[in-house]
């Protein structure tokens, strides 16, 4: 169930709702909690922190000139509105801001649970969370493997989580995903991306065809080729969430996906 707050509730009467584009909505809602502060210094230097944005994305968020991904949305926003509540969130957000979370967000389609900040630290810093929450994301489990895989420290992460209601015990007695999930930042992408392949990817596997895939390429691009790129990882990877929401698609293959693309710089 989803608790409706109230904007003044929320300190948040400033936002100014329209029908203007998303650069546009951001860089209004940015400069008028900017004025809160004594000096746009302050403003900034506190607004980054919080928001856990480099300061100079952040000031190009400002001028309009970067047209933020979803997470940089759920970033800014949550900061915003003081919430973690991610589904709470979509709902108080103006609408150009709501529709980019949807049509971007693989998670938003989770109806009756709310997407929080705090399971994803948990996530981000606990690796027995965070596996635990997968395995009871791409099926049930059972107590006794968790026992089995993590041992005690196992089952009193699965304790914790029962009672933040992360898990549930579905009809059968077996473990799911509960009505708290986890929002998932580019942080914590990363951080869990990486443990999941260090444990789980086998390179053994690449020897026969159908059973991963593993690849590698790095070349110098324009800007105009990154950019194509960035575009067909995206796509990819949407076409991947939509193949797994197909009732006729579920099985027992346990599978993840960890896609990216970046630059060889340090910046």
């Amino acid at each position: 169930m989803v608790t409706v707050v109230s904007s003044d509730d929320l300190n948040v009467s400033n936002l100014q709702v329209s029908t203007m584009d998303l650069k546009s909505q951001v860089s209004l809602d940015l400069k008028q909690k900017l004025k809160e502060f004594r000096t746009s210094q302050i403003g900034m230097r506190i607004m980054s922190d919080s928001m856990g944005i480099h300061s100079k994305t952040l000031r190009r968020l400002i001028k309009g000139e970067n047209r933020p991904g979803y997470q940089t949305l759920y970033k800014i926003y949550r900061y915003l509105f003081a919430t973690q509540n991610d589904c709470l969130l979509i709902e108080l957000v103006p609408p150009v801001v709501a529709s980019e979370l949807k049509k971007r967000d693989p998670q938003s389609y989770f109806q009756g649970h709310q997407l929080s900040g705090d399971v994803e630290a948990e996530l981000r810093y606990d690796r027995c969370f965070a596996e635990i929450y997968f395995l009871a994301g791409t099926g049930e489990i059972s107590k006794e493997l968790i026992q089995f895989r993590f041992g005690q420290h196992g089952l009193e992460t699965l304790n914790r989580m029962l009672e933040r209601k992360v898990l549930r015990v579905n009809e059968r007695g077996f473990l799911v995903l509960g009505e708290n999930l986890a929002s998932f930042g580019p942080e914590t992408i990363k951080r869990v991306g990486l443990h999941l392949s260090e444990k789980y990817l086998s390179p053994e596997n690449s020897d026969e065809n159908g059973k991963n895939f593993m690849a590698l390429y790095a070349e110098g691009l324009s800007p105009e080729a990154y950019s194509k790129w960035i575009d067909i990882d995206e796509k990819a990877f949407n076409q991947k969430v939509a193949i797994s929401r197909g009732a006729q698609h579920k099985g027992d293959v346990r599978a993840f996906t960890f896609l990216l693309t970046d630059t060889l710089s340090e910046n």
